[in-house]
Parts: C-alpha cells; sequence; structure tokens
C-alpha cells in the first residue's frame, strides 16, 4: 500500500478546519499532495498544468503525459456541492477528446469517462468519498484509476471502462446494500430511496437503479412498497422494521475513558450524560453537555481552555457547523474519536457523570460489538 497516500488520507480526516478552505486552498492543500503522492510531477508545468484554456474558459488542472491531455481535474471549495459543476467539467473533455475526468472538493472525488454515452450524470462511474470511505479502499482505488503509471500504461482507462460498464458492479452493490441500509436505518432522513442509493454510493463508489433499491427493500420487508413512504414528510414509514442486530453474549468492551480510539464506524444504542438523556449519535452527547455547561455560566472562552472545539457565534449550517439547540453557538463537526473524547473532558469539566453504550458496525475495529465509555466524578 501507498504509506504516504494513507498518512496523507489519514491527515485529511483528522482536520478539524477541513470544511473551512477554500478552492486554493483545496487544492494547495489537498489535491497536489494527492497526485504528488500519485506519481505527477506537480511542480512541472507541462505536466500538471495549471489554469488549462478550454475554447475560452478554463479547466483547473490538465494532467498530461508527452504533451497528450489525459485528464481534466476541476477542484471545487470543501463545502461546495458538486452536483451544480459536472456538467461543464464533462462538457470540456469531450470537446478536448479527454478520456477520464475528475471534479472534487478534496473530500469527494467524482470520476467520469465524456466520451461514453448517456447524460453528464451517467458518464460518472464511480465515486470516492474520503470520509466515508475506507483509507485502505481508497488508496487502492486512487492508484489504479488516478496513478501517473496507470495513466501512461493506459490500465486506469481500461479499470475505469471496466467499472463503467459494470462487470463489478452488481457483485459490489450486492455486497453493500446491506451496509449502506444499516447505516440508513440508524440515521433516518429524507427521501428513502434516494437517500439509500446515496449512501451506497459512498460506501462502495456505485449507484444503484431505482428498481435494485426498490427490489432489496421488497425482499427484506415483505409488505414494504414505494407507496409505504410519506410524501410530504419523507421520513421512514412507521411500518418499516429496522433489521435486528447481531446478537451475542459477550461483555461490552470497556474503553478508557482517556484514551479514546477507534470509534470509526459506530453507532450509539444509549448515551446519558448528567442524567439526561441524548439522541442516539455522537454529536448529540457533546451537544448535552454544552447546553448543561452553558447553563451553568460557562463561557466559549472559558470552555475553549479544556476543550478542543471550533465554535462560531450564532447559528450556522455551512462548512460543517451546526447549531447547537437553544444556544447562541454552533460548533463544527469532529470524528467520533474526537466528539467522544471532548465529552469526556466536558464531564470532567462540569464533574458529571457520562454513560455511553455503542455498537461497532461490520467495519468497526470490532465488528458487531458493543463498547462503553463510562466516567464519573
Amino acid at each position: 500500500m501507498n504509506e504516504k497516500l494513507t498518512t496523507l488520507f489519514n491527515r485529511i480526516k483528522a482536520d478539524i478546519n477541513l470544511f473551512t478552505v477554500n478552492e486554493a486552498q483545496t487544492s494547495q492543500g489537498i489535491v497536489l499532495p494527492i497526485l504528488n503522492n500519485l506519481g505527477w510531477e506537480v511542480f512541472d508545468t507541462s505536466e500538471v498544468v495549471p489554469e488549462y484554456s478550454v475554447g475560452g474558459r478554463r479547466v483547473d488542472f490538465a494532467l498530461k503525459i508527452q504533451s497528450t491531455n489525459k485528464v481534466f481535474l476541476e477542484i471545487k471549495k470543501t463545502s461546495e456541492n458538486l452536483d451544480n459543476h459536472q456538467e461543464q467539467l464533462v462538457y470540456y473533455a469531450f470537446q478536448q477528446g479527454v478520456k477520464l475526468a475528475i471534479l472534487t472538493n478534496g473530500i469527494t472525488w467524482q470520476f467520469y469517462l465524456p466520451l461514453e454515452e448517456g447524460s453528464w450524470e451517467q458518464r460518472r462511474f464511480f465515486t470516492i468519498d474520503l470520509m466515508e470511505q475506507s483509507i485502505e479502499d481508497a488508496v487502492e482505488k486512487f492508484e489504479s484509476l488516478l496513478s501517473r503509471k496507470n495513466i501512461e500504461s493506459g490500465n486506469a482507462y481500461q479499470k475505469a471502462k471496466s467499472l463503467f460498464d459494470g462487470r463489478q458492479k452488481n457483485k459490489i452493490i450486492k455486497e453493500n446494500l446491506p451496509k449502506a441500509w444499516q447505516k440508513l436505518i440508524s440515521e433516518p432522513d429524507e427521501m428513502l430511496v434516494e437517500l439509500l442509493n446515496e449512501t451506497l454510493e459512498k460506501i462502495s463508489g456505485y449507484k444503484a437503479e431505482n428498481t435494485h433499491i426498490t427490489e432489496f427493500l421488497q425482499n427484506t420487508f415483505p409488505n414494504f412498497s414505494i407507496g409505504n413512504l410519506n410524501p410530504t414528510k419523507s421520513r421512514l414509514a412507521n411500518n418499516i422494521i429496522s433489521p435486528p442486530l447481531v446478537e451475542n453474549n459477550q461483555e461490552p468492551i470497556k474503553l478508557n475513558p482517556d484514551e479514546i480510539e477507534e470509534l470509526f464506524h459506530t453507532k450509539i444504542l444509549e448515551a446519558e450524560f448528567d442524567g439526561r438523556q441524548s439522541p442516539k449519535n455522537w454529536r448529540s452527547i457533546l451537544d448535552t453537555g454544552l447546553i448543561i455547561a452553558f447553563e451553568k455560566g460557562f463561557t466559549v472562552a472559558a470552555l475553549q481552555e479544556t476543550l478542543v472545539i471550533n465554535f462560531k457565534e450564532g447559528s450556522h449550517n455551512l462548512q460543517g457547523f451546526s447549531p447547537i439547540e437553544g444556544v447562541k453557538y454552533s460548533w463544527q463537526n469532529q470524528d467520533a474519536n474526537k466528539t467522544a473524547a471532548n465529552a469526556v473532558k466536558l464531564a470532567k469539566l462540569l464533574r458529571c457523570e457520562i454513560s455511553i453504550l455503542f455498537e461497532w458496525r461490520e467495519k468497526g475495529k470490532f465488528p458487531m460489538h458493543r463498547g462503553t465509555i463510562y466516567w464519573k466524578p
């Protein structure tokens, strides 16, 4: 495995300021280091060509080998929705006869075959999400699809064409659709079929046809039909019952509250902060503690002496920020490890008992095992 790329992806995942960077910072801090670790000469402007002109417009980077355009790469800031920009990029690549195009905000990487048939959306054959997919999978896909040696040899295009043609698609969808469903039902959101498909794409890199989704739901829940969804509320219908958790008789694994780690791919089962129950996700646990802290008269400045949290005054829902209910502050999302560590630090600061019962998912450190975090004064 590419160890330098692995280290880089770990750093990206751990960056608490990731969602505040602009396009230039995304390019310099994320995209160019990735290209460099994939063998591209990022300081050779004849190979990695910035601001490449196409019909009076510009593409952020053209990757060239022996003066031939091999890849067009368009970069947006980390908080940008990529769906609004794919048509322009793919059209430019199509005009220039470029076989591979990539649209990225540094976190999500959308891969396109511009010369294939279909709509611009249909020409997208793969997606890598650095926050959702495992680092091992992301490294493997980046090397096979974007390393300089594989681009030069043509292996990258053959791999891309194979993915586009779907020789591996049905197998991967079949393997990952249950995982996507488990993730979805633990965090219910709007538009069940569409959201399940989006979650599947983040996990596996593929989107399924709606018929695949419907067939899966109907096979899992015999009484399920699209009509079971409330089109106005767009929430999970009451008569849809989630698959049962794997049962086991093992005692929960007790984590040291002072050395919290390995919480990736987990879900909360029960949680209390100073006797107050929290909704079942990591952020809500810390939210509960922060609400208690503000009720006790703590200021943001005082909290930041103990906690590693990026606060912003007011209610914000951009750049990874979410508001604290009933409080005039928002804070920027963190991964589960950092959030849990901050929750324990806050419990100690407030001299409050904290108790969390959670479960590792299939990709977690201890698949389908339960764990606990507990501290009291």
